[in-house]
């Protein structure tokens, strides 16, 4: 899990698709800047972070600024790439601010936008159609075409920060059911750990 700080609207740097035949494999590279991958066919595998990501269709990676990755394919591969700028959140807990009431005209004062999104996750319905859309509103040449691209791309993340808070509340519930299935037995936190 990683934390970003978006402190401004515009983050969105570059978008677009990319495909590769059978037995490629890229040299690796380095951005200075945030990248979301979300696999459209085929399979393929990243290396970031001395890990390794293997990528189904569907799935979403997420490369941080200033991080090595090299992917590769075997059967050949196809996706969509976002480049991004946020800032990683280093040392405290995900802030999620409610202000008060704004009255008309009157300055929104800045808010921390903190999201938890997952290296790697699978994107539902919504995930991979706000991410075509946000392509398709970049190849258009409509005055609020920039804005619905932003819009579209924020809209994906919020879902995938959604998605892992949800999925971590519920494994958190499946640990707190284990515990109380066997609270008669001998647990150790490894064995939670294995487990969940």
């Amino acid at each position: 899990m990683i934390q970003l700080d978006f402190d401004h609207f515009s983050c969105l740097r570059l978008c677009g698709r990319y495909s590769q035949k059978f037995g490629w494999n890229h040299t690796g590279k380095t951005l200075h800047v945030n990248m979301l991958v979300l696999l459209e066919s085929g399979d393929c595998t990243f290396q970031i972070k001395g890990q390794t990501f293997d990528l189904a269709v569907g799935d979403v990676l997420l490369i941080p600024k200033d991080t090595w990755y090299q992917p590769h394919t075997q059967n050949g591969c196809s996706y969509q790439y976002f480049h991004f700028v946020a800032g990683e959140v280093y040392g405290k807990d995900a802030e999620y601010h409610c202000g008060r009431a704004y009255r008309y005209c009157e300055p929104i004062p800045p808010m921390k936008s903190i999201l938890n999104l997952p290296l790697k996750s699978t994107a539902d319905a919504q995930v991979r159609e706000a991410l075509s859309l946000c392509i398709d509103e970049m190849l258009k040449d409509a005055p609020e075409s920039h804005l619905k691209m932003h819009l579209c791309f924020f809209s994906a993340l919020v879902r995938l920060s959604e998605r892992a808070r949800n999925a971590k509340e519920t494994q958190a519930d499946q640990v707190k059911k284990y515990i109380e299935a066997h609270a008669k037995e001998k647990i150790s936190l490894a064995e939670i750990a294995t487990l969940f």
